[in-house]
């Protein structure tokens, strides 16, 4: 893996805060550094953060993991020029030297780097007070046991860096799957036991226990660990924190009580990248559009259609579908809207799945009828086992479109790629489960070999 040094958020430090290699700019964090005081370790996570909001998985703009797979799979269609990162998603272009893989593995190591120097800065310093350091370590290891969850689930066999040292990471191999997910749920356990809890509505900017919770809920469904994700959220479930807000439009501004974690714009006068990149204000569009499918695939009467999609025609009157989520195009008004990363509507769809996984059936309509009842449907009746896991299936795609390519692992999940992709795009290969794995990074760590089946 290259040698990387990341710039973080410049901050001007006293001269008292000075870094150990003095040599270098203060606004990065060298392989030795040792904090001096929670301060600078909250610089450095808040350099990472910023790092999120604009590029790799968890960015709600074009560079973002949810308009990758928003293109990649049955959400959006790309109007970008040939062969640009999201032509290259849509079209299904993606091949191992392809600049779109190329950026999102290389974007997505660099924030596990910032983690791991985070964590070991914070290891080394006897100088931050104890229940400040445990909170500002679990957040790093909450990150980066999450950023490996994307990581494995979108390449597979990946290395679980846990170093700073260039030396050591440039030369690591791809660990075992099983490994990945111990390792996962070892970091984000850990992080569980050092993370605060969050109760205060219109702020969780950073990761919290909650946060951790929902996160294993994941880790678990993927590993059918249904028992481990009903027990890891039930604290969620009683928490009338965390409730749902009953009014849909209001689902997505930033004080809405279902938020578990956010991210503010980047300053008091920004929108959202998802208002930026998914509302369209003219047509035809020069970026991206809903897929006219995921569009048709909702009830007339489902308020998250009519909340939750927006149209517009062009000149010819031609009909173009947005998503709406997001609607804060223009803070002339203030500032309404936050980028949220994790809800708790995941929690409640994440447990109905795994209560009818385990065939408790009447458990699991119980919360599955929670989200129905506030997308304004009539209740879910009792059905088999297979039909309520497809209703759930349904529901994820209505309540979770362009999340962060929550689809996409969705469909992974339920081994429903290739039936539902070939439909859309005659070219889909099965091959194409997973990314493969970029070709520079190959050709610099021949400890990455083999290439992923079908590329």
């Amino acid at each position: 893996m290259k040698k990387i040094i990341i710039l973080l958020l410049i901050i001007p430090f006293s001269s008292c805060e000075k870094f150990i290699e003095l040599d270098l700019p203060q606004d990065q964090i060298t392989q030795e550094t040792v904090f001096k005081d929670g301060k600078l370790v909250r610089s450095a996570l808040a350099g990472l953060y910023n790092s999120l909001k604009t590029d790799g998985f968890l960015s709600g703009g074009s560079s973002g993991g949810g308009v990758y797979f928003g293109c990649y799979t049955d959400e959006l269609i790309s109007y970008q020029m040939a062969n640009s990162v999201l032509d290259q998603f849509y079209k299904l272009n993606i091949r191992p030297e392809s600049s779109a893989v190329t950026a999102l593995w290389q974007k997505t190591y660099n924030q596990i780097y910032q983690t791991n120097r985070i964590i070991e800065g914070i290891e080394r310093s006897t100088l931050i007070e104890v229940n400040l350091a445990n909170q500002l370590k679990g957040e790093a290891l909450f990150m980066r046991g999450l950023l490996h969850l994307y990581l494995v689930q979108t390449f597979g066999e990946i290395p679980y860096v846990t170093t700073s040292d260039y030396t050591i990471s440039q030369h690591v191999s791809k660990d075992k799957i099983v490994d990945i997910y111990n390792k996962i749920e070892t970091d984000v356990l850990t992080a569980k036991s050092l993370l605060a809890t969050n109760t205060a509505i219109g702020t969780r900017f950073i990761p919290s226990k909650e946060a951790a919770q929902l996160i294993l809920s994941r880790l678990y469904l993927n590993q059918k660990r249904w028992d481990d994700v009903i027990k890891i959220t039930d604290d969620l479930a009683q928490n009338t924190s965390f409730q749902l807000q009953q009014d849909i439009s209001k689902a997505y501004l930033k004080d809405n009580s279902s938020t578990i974690w956010q991210l503010s714009p980047t300053s008091a006068t920004a929108t959202t990248y998802e208002a930026n990149i998914h509302y369209l204000r003219s047509a035809p569009p020069y970026n991206i559009s809903l897929q006219p499918e995921l569009v048709n695939s909702f009830t007339t009467d489902d308020l998250r259609l009519k909340n939750w999609i927006g149209s517009i025609n062009d000149a010819s009157g031609k009909k173009y579908y947005y998503a709406s989520k997001y609607k804060q195009y223009s803070t002339v008004n203030g500032q309404n809207e936050y980028s949220i990363i994790l809800r708790n509507e995941e929690v409640i769809l994440n447990r109905a799945e795994a209560y009818i996984q385990k065939e408790e059936l009447t458990k699991g309509l119980s919360e599955l009828n929670i989200i129905a009842s506030r997308a304004g449907l009539a209740a879910i009746q009792m059905d088999s086992k297979e039909n309520l896991l497809n209703r759930i299936l349904q529901e994820r795609q209505h309540e979770l479109f362009t999340e962060f390519g929550a689809r996409f692992f969705d469909l992974k999940r339920y081994s429903r790629l290739d039936e539902t992709m070939i439909n859309l795009k005659p070219q889909w290969k099965s091959a194409f489960v997973l990314l493969p794995l970029p070709e520079s990074e190959l050709l610099l760590n021949t400890n990455l070999y083999p290439q992923n089946y079908g590329y």
